[in-house]
């Protein structure tokens, strides 16, 4: 039985996963990991921007330049790193496009981002809110892509209330930058993957930030260098992933 449903494996992910309708694209990727909440995601992240040379890509519902990514290896703010590492090397370009929420969702995020990500940070770091969307709809999707080569795709968004461990201890400090802010426990995970498929999720990215801000951007080089983070295994291996898009 067991060897019967190996065989029979190819043909139903073939039935499953056509192109053009149940997904978008099927690419290849070379190896993968699940990061499993915000601690090891955050600070496998922080690694990867480390290490960036042409591009980085963030698209998100929310975010925070007072983040902290790392709390146990390093105090830098997210704006911080990412102004420090823009200066550092001239062909780095940031991009970071956020959901251009409403009223009502003010008050549990850090005014200005435009000012913090934006005016307050080296001029290749580029900021914009996207509000290119439908009536009642918002920007969900949670991505970070680096150098078209490495893509981090999941549910855990660079803001407040997001970074924890899976001991999702009741009391964390690290959990929120802002001072007094007692937040529970947020369990999530994203899954972050290199090769083809990330050069897709570069794709989609771009094309948002296109419709957003009538910008064209060319993909980053491929230039063949590691930005894969230091010290994470990776749990999967050369596989071909499918991407669907959930878009209007």
């Amino acid at each position: 039985m067991r060897s019967q449903a190996r065989q029979n494996k190819p043909a139903a992910e073939a039935a499953l996963l056509r192109v053009g309708t149940t997904c978008w694209q099927q690419r290849p990727m070379r190896r993968a990991e699940l990061l499993v909440d915000g601690a090891a995601y955050f600070a496998a992240l922080r690694c990867a921007i480390e290490h960036a040379q042409h591009s980085i890509l963030i698209l998100g519902w929310d975010i925070r330049a007072d983040l902290v990514l790392d709390p146990d290896h390093s105090a830098e703010t997210l704006r911080d790193l990412l102004d420090r590492v823009a200066a550092e090397r001239p062909e780095l370009q940031v991009r970071i496009l956020i959901w251009d929420w409403l009223l009502l969702y003010s008050f549990d995020r850090q005014p200005l981002p435009w000012w913090h990500l934006g005016v307050r940070t080296h001029e290749r770091v580029r900021f914009a809110l996207d509000s290119a969307q439908p009536p009642a709809g918002c920007h969900h999707e949670k991505l970070v892509v680096v150098d078209g080569s490495l893509a981090f795709v999941g549910g855990i968004d660079l803001t407040a209330g997001r970074w924890n461990t899976p001991e999702h201890r009741p009391s964390e400090p690290r959990r929120s930058p802002a001072a007094g802010d007692k937040r529970p426990p947020f369990h999530d995970y994203m899954l972050m993957f290199e090769g083809g498929a990330a050069a897709a999720v570069e794709e989609l990215a771009l094309d948002r930030w296109q419709a957003a801000t009538g910008e064209t951007v060319e993909p980053a080089p491929a230039t063949g260098s590691a930005v894969w983070p230091e010290g994470v295994e990776p749990g999967f291996g050369e596989a071909s992933v499918a991407i669907v898009c959930c878009r209007p």
